[in-house]
């Protein structure tokens, strides 16, 4: 089936990524969006994260570019539900005019989008605006994408041929309160555990490359939550990752949990505390990478001055 045929490919994507391993240096960089004739929060407007995320991997001797990975917090849904054919939605005019003008392979992933960050768009209900739109918002993203690229190329310093590299993982234990799963899982819809007390066992990363922080999230994490985490992740600049290794569901603060704007984001939510346990978690984690940061930086400098005072 369909599930097969995928696993398969990444098996396939995986060992041709081996075997085609070369030396290489890494930079990253961000840039902040218009959100005007961009993105909007049908919810809650005005609360968007504009941050775009760009990583940019080139070969060490020649600068060729390997890849080129972006994400911004903005649901790929221009094409209007009358759509019948298999699409990448913006992201599509995205990565191939990345991949046109800088080479190696691009890849978008979503951000912070939940609850209801959407492009904005004219009527996409016609096909032929809908089409045209989706090809605006994907060159507008993909214009934004180059700009930060360009600006590292101009920097060499800022690509790391050793880059540091460091990976915090953690399971997350989410109490079900959602009686819509429960059914789903009864009719066999839902395939996965119920642990002990009807709670679900799901995980959260964070990976470290140079100084970019990545937070895999699973689900797709409303703006205002997405900016809660990267600011208490001040200091470094951060990439979300939405629907990593899961899917959750809306992932909304409890403390907006219950308003009526919320009412569809509700039916699709194992429970009102659920957003707010994974930003928890991958604080935890920012922590404990802040924690081996200081450790890393104090080692290296008693390194470099093995004659300085001792503490106690």
């Amino acid at each position: 089936d369909y599930m097969d045929q995928l696993q398969d490919g990444v098996i396939a994507a995986v060992a041709k990524a081996h075997a085609s391993l070369r030396p290489a240096e890494v930079a990253s960089g961000t840039v902040q969006m218009d959100a005007k004739g961009l993105m909007k929060n049908l919810r809650r407007p005005g609360v968007v994260d504009r941050e775009l995320v760009v990583v940019h991997v080139r070969e060490r001797e020649s600068s060729a570019t390997i890849a080129t990975w972006v994400e911004l917090g903005c649901h790929p849904e221009v094409v209007g539900d009358w759509n019948t054919k298999v699409t990448a939605d913006f992201p599509h005019w995205t990565v191939s005019r990345i991949e046109r003008d800088l080479g190696g392979v691009a890849v978008y992933v979503s951000g912070a989008l939940g609850a209801m960050v959407s492009p904005d768009v004219g009527n996409a209900e016609k096909p032929e605006v809908a089409w045209a739109e989706a090809e605006r918002v994907g060159l507008r993203v993909a214009e934004g994408a180059l700009g930060v690229v360009r600006a590292l190329a101009s920097q060499s310093e800022k690509y790391e041929r050793d880059p540091p590299l460091a990976l915090w993982h953690a399971p997350l234990y989410i109490l079900n309160r959602n009686s819509n799963y429960t059914i789903a899982r009864w009719m066999g819809l839902l395939e996965r555990e119920r642990l002990s007390g009807g709670y679900f066992e799901t995980e959260v990363n964070l990976w470290q490359i140079v100084d970019l922080r990545v937070a895999t999230v699973p689900g797709e994490l409303s703006p205002h939550l997405g900016l809660q985490l990267k600011r208490f992740i001040e200091g470094h600049p951060t990439m979300i990752v939405g629907l990593a290794n899961d899917e959750l569901g809306y992932l909304l603060p409890s403390s907006e949990f219950e308003l009526p704007i919320y009412e569809y984001e509700r039916e699709l939510c194992p429970g009102f505390d659920t957003g707010d346990r994974v930003v928890a978690r991958l604080e935890e984690l920012a922590l404990l990478a802040a924690e081996s940061e200081a450790g890393a930086q104090e080692a290296s400098s008693a390194e470099t001055d093995p004659g300085g005072s001792s503490r106690p």
